[in-house]
């Protein structure tokens, strides 16, 4: 497991990859932070919620209970208005999950 990569939100860390098509990667969106609202052109993404709770768009997510499924080119903003840290199981699955695979927008 890769060290954590801090963030203004919380942090991430890299678990596992194989090759360039799949990532998995542990977010943590600190209480009253968010993630921008965001979307990818190389992969999609899956999120399970396995600590916490956080909202992604318009849905509240529980733990251990739901998880969140990102097509490509899908605007997503994930953001946790709860009091405890949201801890986030990401799936990545593309022809390419790299970090600058990201269009970005400040709302």
């Amino acid at each position: 497991m890769k060290s954590k990569v801090e963030r203004p939100w919380g942090y991430y860390r890299v678990i596992h990859t194989i090759g360039k098509t799949i990532k998995v990667k542990e977010l943590v969106i600190e209480p009253g932070k968010s993630l921008s609202k965001q979307r990818h052109f190389k992969r999609s993404e899956i999120w399970y919620v396995v600590k916490g709770r956080c909202m992604v768009n318009e849905d509240t997510l529980e733990p251990l209970s739901d998880a969140y499924h990102i097509p490509v080119e899908t605007w997503h903003k994930a953001y946790n208005p709860f009091d405890e840290p949201c801890h986030i199981i990401e799936v990545q699955h593309g022809t390419e999950c790299v970090e600058d695979d990201i269009e970005s927008v400040t709302n």
